[in-house]
């Protein structure tokens, strides 16, 4: 049976991209930590949502479990598999592709398997700013931020991952696709399937794509230091740099 899920994971998406040889298993299955290492049955990377979706339907009818996997960045093991040779990991990190750039609405909308790295690069291309940031954004996946609702070092001034998405589209987990990929802003109708997703790492469903907010590009970027032994007085110290700088100001 093993063997059979492997060709018709391969049909899907190509012999490249079905990795079953656990010699080239390595970026996929050891973590950030080392800590937590896996076997899973097959490394599976798809291209595209319909790729996603046929997956997730084979898996559903044979009964494969599938985690879900971006830049592999985690430190809890959250990425891995668990069961040797019992369950796939899916890949996302071939959906890299710039859906939409849009400096007039100030969003991007991109595959989930663009680095967080590569999304800044995209935002910068049409003079505009994406605020999520961290040490890990040259692996770390957009797809893998959502699902996890990253925070970041911007996160007192612009919000966690949540705060920063407009629309997502996502795979269920009977296949069928679940397009919201949305770009207005005030949107008062009906429920917002959106938070859903956001924060639910991956457990009720796959998102494959998202529209981002963006903001006004940053000619000149300053960095302060403040030195206390008491945090106290750090906070005291902070409060004329906030006045001065309130609405400029990313993180403290």
């Amino acid at each position: 049976m093993q063997q059979e899920l492997k060709s018709l994971f391969a049909e899907i998406v190509g012999l490249n991209n079905v990795i079953d040889d656990p010699a080239l298993f390595g970026p996929y299955t050891d973590d950030f930590t080392d800590h937590y290492v896996s076997k899973p049955l097959a490394v599976v990377r798809p291209s595209t949502t319909e790729q996603v979706s046929k997956i997730v339907k084979l898996c559903a009818q044979y009964n494969v479990p599938i985690v879900t996997q971006g830049g592999n960045t985690s430190l809890t093991g959250a990425a891995t598999t668990y069961r040797p040779d019992a369950e796939i990991v899916l890949s996302m990190t071939k959906m890299k592709n710039v859906i939409d750039a849009d400096p007039l609405s100030d969003t991007l909308t991109v595959q989930a398997g663009m680095t967080l790295a590569e999304v800044h690069e995209a935002a910068e291309s049409v003079n505009r700013f994406f605020p999520l940031s961290f040490a890990a954004e040259g692996n770390a996946t957009i797809g893998g931020c959502c699902a996890c609702n990253a925070g970041g070092v911007a996160v007192l001034r612009y919000g966690t991952t949540r705060d920063l998405v407009l629309g997502v589209e996502v795979v269920l987990p009977d296949g069928r696709i679940y397009n919201g990929l949305r770009r207005l802003r005030k949107d008062n109708t009906g429920y917002d399937f959106k938070d859903l997703f956001l924060g639910s790492e991956g457990t009720i469903g796959i998102i494959t794509a998202v529209v981002l907010k963006l903001f006004p590009g940053c000619e000149r970027k300053r960095n302060r230091f403040l030195l206390s032994e008491q945090y106290s007085g750090c906070r005291e110290a902070s409060e004329p740099i906030q006045d001065e700088s309130r609405f400029f100001s990313d993180s403290f």
